[in-house]
């Protein structure tokens, strides 16, 4: 059964189709969220939240970037680190744009 129809469980149902990932990425907006904050707090697990959010209920593509795992920690050079997390950043979000094509 169709969702967008009444039904006995559903009388009433609403008027905009659920999200489908074919409609993903449409509207062509790129964003970066950042998360910062001490050690041990949760933003690990606050950013796959929010990552299931936007691709459950807004068809989004989004990628997880850590630091920790993307960075030479033996270095400590935060250039370099910084680099290598722009770098990483980057290429995701211009291969995206590639995925698209011409407009």
């Amino acid at each position: 059964e169709h969702l967008l129809k009444g039904s006995e469980h559903n009388p009433e149902p609403t008027e905009v189709p659920p999200p489908i990932a074919a409609l993903g990425g449409n509207h062509g907006d790129m964003h970066v969220v950042v998360l910062i904050g001490l050690p041990e707090v949760g933003k690990p697990f606050l950013a796959k939240r929010m990552r299931q959010y936007l691709r459950f209920f807004h068809g989004a593509e989004c990628a997880l970037f850590d630091i920790c795992e993307i960075t030479d920690t033996d270095s400590g050079d935060v250039d370099e680190n910084a680099r290598l997390m722009s770098r990483s950043l980057r290429s995701w979000l211009l291969k995206k744009d590639e995925d698209e094509g011409p407009s």
